[in-house]
């Protein structure tokens, strides 16, 4: 009996706010969070394989708006674990249901561009749904978070309307009523700042998160290298694009990473809202990095080409100016000198797509600056002695 006793406390057991618990101790994502990262996976290669697609205006708009869904069904998931995540039978039951949705949904991406967009509109408001029964489960379990949670619960719910609704419409209303949902979504955390103030996330947890989504689209942007050298005819131009393209994407991974390692956010709400919604542009750029190279690598001139161009310099200009946003939000933030010369590096990969440029020429002098601004953060700030490192010499 006692046996059984502890296998439904470990399966039963109600929200609690972690994040005002004084036993958690360091925090670091769980296995089911890492399990549900795996869908964006999917999602984030439908999406950089759409601009591919359509290399245009058109399809830049269209897979930027989309990649916003796409960030908030992941921000909401990850917003209510940090807080409330005990692991047990029904958040786990849930966790898979959102996995199944978000699934659906990138599998949708394609349609939209075709002007299919009801099984998009229905995946994403089974995502909200969901995310209202946890809140509403919390609701009665955690009263400590009880004025955050009416507010979250009635804003998802009212977006779960608004998404059916659109569903039931022709497609052309979806262009009116998707960004009204996002929107809704989008200002929750920047409306309830003060609630977040007496209901926090964790300043360790959440950063990391942030990082592993950003090695994700990072992973994209590998895959793409490969996928679209394989596909494309193999010659010296093919081969030294791809080369850059995989030297962009581990430029980018060690600019990220080496100031953001073990460093944690304040406490206040607004330097953690901050953080996080700098992440949407910093991610959707490295979206459209992946699907420049992507479009670089099999076209060597014309308007696909240019259109690559301007996707893979302009996405790297946005990465560097969001980044700066979100690295000065940390409590040990990098050095001002720092932040002025990525601001410098972002102005001159806006400059490399206006002349005639080759492929070749554009990722390699994408490589290039990038490799300059390594440097010169190394040599002004030195190497980053990370938590693994003192360990060891502990």
């Amino acid at each position: 009996m006692a046996v059984s006793g502890t296998s439904s406390k470990r399966w039963l057991r109600p929200p609690r706010m972690r994040t005002l618990a004084t036993d958690e101790g360091e925090r670091h994502a769980s296995w089911l969070e890492l399990f549900f990262d795996l869908v964006i996976v999917v999602a984030i290669a439908q999406l950089a394989h759409l601009f591919a697609l359509h290399p245009s205006w058109h399809g830049a708009l269209l897979a930027g708006g989309l990649f916003v869904a796409v960030f908030l069904a992941w921000q909401g998931f990850t917003a209510y674990a940090d807080r409330f995540d005990t692991d047990d039978l029904p958040f786990r039951l849930a966790t898979f249901a959102q996995m199944l949705a978000l699934l659906a949904l990138a599998l949708q991406v394609r349609d939209v561009a075709t002007g299919s967009h009801a099984g998009f509109a229905s995946a994403f408001a089974v995502l909200r749904a969901i995310l209202v029964a946890l809140y509403m489960r919390a609701y009665r379990h955690a009263p400590q978070a009880r004025p955050l949670i009416l507010r979250y619960a009635s804003a998802y719910a009212v977006s779960v309307v608004l998404w059916l609704i659109s569903a039931l419409l022709p497609a052309w209303w979806s262009a009116v009523i998707w960004p009204v949902a996002l929107l809704l979504d989008l200002s929750m955390p920047p409306l309830n700042t003060r609630l977040h103030r007496s209901i926090p996330t964790d300043p360790a947890h959440l950063p990391e998160r942030f990082g592993l989504f950003t090695i994700i689209v990072l992973g994209e942007l590998v895959v793409t290298v490969g996928i679209g050298a394989m596909e494309a005819t193999w010659n010296t131009g093919t081969v030294a694009v791809a080369m850059a393209g995989f030297g962009i994407a581990a430029c980018l991974w060690w600019i990220y990473f080496e100031r953001l390692t073990g460093q944690e956010l304040p406490r206040s709400a607004g330097p953690i809202v901050t953080f996080a919604y700098a992440h949407l542009p910093l991610l959707a750029a490295l979206m459209f990095v992946a699907g420049g190279v992507s479009v670089l690598v099999r076209s060597h001139r014309g308007a696909e080409a240019l259109a690559g161009a301007w996707a893979l310099c302009g996405g790297v200009a946005i990465f560097l100016a969001a980044l700066n946003i979100a690295h000065a939000q940390l409590v040990a933030a990098p050095m001002r000198q720092v932040f002025r010369v990525r601001w410098l590096a972002a102005i001159a990969m806006l400059v490399i797509p206006l002349p005639a440029q080759t492929p070749i020429t554009v990722t390699a002098v994408t490589f290039a600056v990038l490799v300059v601004l390594l440097a010169y953060e190394a040599v002004t700030c030195g190497p980053v002695e990370h938590a693994e490192s003192k360990r060891l010499v502990e």
